[in-house]
């Protein structure tokens, strides 16, 4: 158990569900409908799934085999609602309950921010273990870590060369596209693709 997972499923987190459950972004839905355009994954999963709202956007566009993880109990429990049978677990990025080689595609879309320095690599490694495809992430940009206080927390959110971060720490991944997105207000987000080499 981390700070940050433990932030997460408490009260902190409870806050962030009932303050976020809204349909995703236009161009993060956008993006990641593109993706999954090109490469038809069968078995899909949603790392920090919260409610579920990319899942459910996603199961309206095709017949994939959806999986949500997401450490915070409430979002877990609206998530259930909102996916009736969908294949929704608790847990955390470091310690994945899944088998080797498991899915076709696993994304994140703002959580891999709130995973300290310390835990990245262990988290990117296990991604990538229950990975035999592509993994697709959506996280906020800088050329170095830089830590940004988050809703008066510091230790919880930093912005990072997250592509870079995966090629160094796991090998066995390789670039299939990425992309530096001005997100307004002086920040930059950026997506990457990368597969299994």
């Amino acid at each position: 158990m981390t700070r940050q997972i433990d932030l997460w499923k408490g009260e902190f987190g409870d806050a962030y569900t009932d303050r976020c459950d809204h349909a995703p972004q236009e161009h993060k839905r956008h993006i990641l409908a593109s993706v999954i355009d090109r490469l038809q994954p069968a078995r899909i999963l949603d790392l920090g799934c919260n409610t579920g709202r990319h899942l459910e956007w996603i199961q309206e566009h095709g017949p994939y085999e959806l999986w949500g993880l997401e450490p915070n109990l409430k979002a877990l429990g609206a998530a259930r609602s909102r996916l009736p049978g969908g294949n929704l677990v608790e847990g955390n990025t470091c310690d994945l309950p899944f088998k080797d080689g498991f899915f076709d595609l696993v994304y994140t879309v703002g959580v891999l921010i709130h995973i300290s320095p310390d835990d990245i690599a262990a988290a990117m490694r296990e991604i990538v273990r229950v990975c035999r495809g592509h993994v697709f992430f959506y996280e906020y940009y800088a050329d170095d870590w830089t830590e940004v206080e988050y809703r008066g927390h510091n230790d919880f959110l930093w912005k990072a060369d997250y592509r870079k971060l995966y090629l160094i720490n796991c090998p066995q991944l390789e670039e299939v596209q990425f992309e530096i997105l001005d997100a307004g207000q002086g920040l930059q987000d950026a997506w990457g693709l990368l597969r299994m080499k």
